[in-house]
Formats: C-alpha cells, sequence, structure tokens
C-alpha cells in the first residue's frame, strides 16, 4: 500500500519515520465596506484546495524526475470528512477509489464516531442508520489534479534522515 500517489509515483509508507499533510480551502473572497460602513463579503471564486505535504525517513522520496511544468495527479494520503444531519451525504467526484481508499461511513452518537455502513452511487453516499445518532459522516480520501513546486530535499547526516516537503495547488 502506498502512503500518497504523485503523477503514477507510488511513494511507500515505509519510506516514512514522520510524515504530514494539510489541506487549505483556496479562495478569490474578500470583505469590502459599502460607504455606510456595512460589511459585504464578494466571492470571485471558491472550492480549490491547496496541499501541504512533508515528511523524513531513510530514503529519498523519489520525485525528482517528474515534469513539474505540467500538471499532476495526486492521490493524497490523509482524508477529509463531509458531515451531515442525514444519511444522505454527496462526496466530490475528485476521491480516490483503489483498493484501502474507498470512503467510509460514521454516525455520531454520543460525539463518538461509530461506523456504519456505506452505499455509493456515482457521487451519492446512503449510510446505515444508526440509533441514537444526531449526524452522519463520511471519510474520504481527495484526488486531484494539481499543479506542484519541485520540492526542496535534504538530508540529515547525524539522524541519517532524508526529509523533503512540498506543496501542490488544484487546478
Amino acid at each position: 500500500m502506498s502512503y500518497f500517489v504523485l503523477d503514477n509515483i507510488e511513494v511507500p509508507i515505509e519510506c516514512f519515520e514522520g510524515f504530514n499533510q494539510s489541506y487549505e480551502e483556496l479562495t478569490a473572497s474578500g470583505i469590502i465596506r459599502m460607504s455606510d460602513g456595512t460589511a459585504i463579503k464578494q466571492t470571485a471564486w471558491k472550492g480549490k484546495i491547496k496541499i501541504q505535504t512533508s515528511g523524513n525517513g531513510w530514503a529519498p522520496v523519489g520525485l525528482t524526475g517528474l515534469d513539474y511544468e505540467n500538471s499532476m495527479l495526486f492521490k493524497c494520503a490523509i482524508p477529509r470528512a463531509i458531515d451531515d444531519a442525514t444519511v444522505n451525504i454527496t462526496l466530490p467526484a475528485a476521491r480516490r477509489s483503489d483498493s484501502g481508499y474507498t470512503p467510509i461511513g460514521f454516525a455520531v452518537v454520543n460525539n463518538e464516531l461509530v461506523e456504519t455502513t456505506i452505499n455509493i452511487v456515482t457521487n451519492a453516499a446512503t449510510l446505515g442508520v444508526v440509533a441514537g445518532a444526531t449526524a452522519y459522516r463520511v471519510h474520504y480520501w481527495p484526488e486531484l489534479t494539481v499543479f506542484v513546486k519541485e520540492p526542496p530535499e535534504n538530508w540529515d547526516r547525524s539522524g541519517n534522515s532524508f526529509g523533503w516537503s512540498f506543496e501542490a495547488e488544484q487546478v
């Protein structure tokens, strides 16, 4: 099983001692003020994601041969979650479907996640009803077309550890 895949380069979990991945929503929006001081939020676009990924381990990450001038497919390693008050949740089309990365359904019962059944047709997930549930949640792993800046890499001689990081933005 690989942790993440970037442009068909599978990066195995065995290469990592440490790994971090974070998601940030990208938007083109701002707050403007009217002549009377009233605030209005103006949004030109939203819904794109920036992913920060970094790690370290006993081997280099192995991404030096990629073409960073073009977009790439990025199969992310860390899940995102969508919550809803009902058992019907719409999933993004841009998600992993390879083995080990299919969406997982949960019910929130007494402020705890309880795994429940999930049935997915295209992008519509229907979760199994759980007695006492106050909400429902689906974990999914993004699979996005991104632009990536070539990752800087380093080696720490004292710890004999390779480090690397990169930033990817959804096209």
